[in-house]
């Protein structure tokens, strides 16, 4: 079953195009990889899927409700996360409460039993759960953002760089844990991710972006294993 179905989806900043007539589409519970170079558009794409950025046309709908009109609170709502690049982390707040932020649509009992799982997939937060947000390492400020996502109960989580910044073990462990995440919680991923090799080891499906426009899409079996695909496209 299809979860995110976009048609034709431009968008861009005042009078400069940046993505351009995009079409594709998330299955429920699915894991798709969004690759490019710098420049791409694929934070623009996740800007505009969540209501941050504003959609100039097409069509993009999330469980066939109408997500071009939709601020950021109402694709919150409606089941969609955002995790953006820079962790979004509130240094200020504890652990504890920044979580909190993250389930502010949800009930207390909700908040309490979802903080609960977060602890699970990434027990050195509930180490620190009294901590200041800012006094934790850079991966661990990062398990904190998946956390606040995971908050909200989403259907769908856009990841923006998951692994920027972070040490090789480091990245592999919270890959992993985003692994048990999609397959535990049924939460389908759009994952922009500069490692391709891992976003394509953890997701389905992939897309590769490049000038605000699609010009790759298959499985990620197929992209991982065409050599010249990876070259001319992915770098590597």
């Amino acid at each position: 079953m299809t979860l995110l179905d976009v048609q034709g989806l431009s968008a861009g900043y005042g009078d400069v195009g940046v993505l351009h007539d995009l079409d594709f589409q998330i299955a429920d519970g699915g894991v798709v990889a969004l690759l490019g170079p710098n420049g791409a558009g694929k934070t623009t794409l996740l800007k505009s899927l969540s209501g941050l950025l504003s959609r100039r046309s097409g069509r993009a709908e999330l469980e066939g409700d109408d997500l071009m009109s939709m601020h950021p609170e109402a694709t919150a709502r409606h089941g969609m996360a955002h995790v953006p690049e820079g962790r979004g982390t509130l240094t200020d707040l504890s652990v504890e409460d920044n979580l909190r932020v993250g389930g502010y649509l949800r009930s207390s009992s909700e908040v309490q039993e979802t903080m609960k799982v977060c602890f699970d997939y990434f027990p050195v937060l509930a180490d620190r759960r009294t901590q200041q947000a800012g006094n934790l390492s850079g991966g661990e400020q990062q398990m904190l953002a998946i956390s606040r996502g995971l908050m909200l109960r989403p259907r769908l989580m856009l990841l923006d760089e998951p692994s920027l910044g972070l040490a090789p073990n480091l990245t592999r462990q919270l890959f992993a844990a985003l692994g048990q995440i999609n397959h535990e919680q049924s939460v389908a991923m759009l994952i922009v991710e500069q490692n391709a090799s891992l976003a394509l080891d953890l997701a389905s499906t992939a897309y590769v972006l490049e000038s605000g426009r699609i010009v790759l899409a298959g499985t990620a079996d197929d992209i991982k294993g065409d050599t010249s695909l990876r070259k001319a496209y992915l770098g590597y």
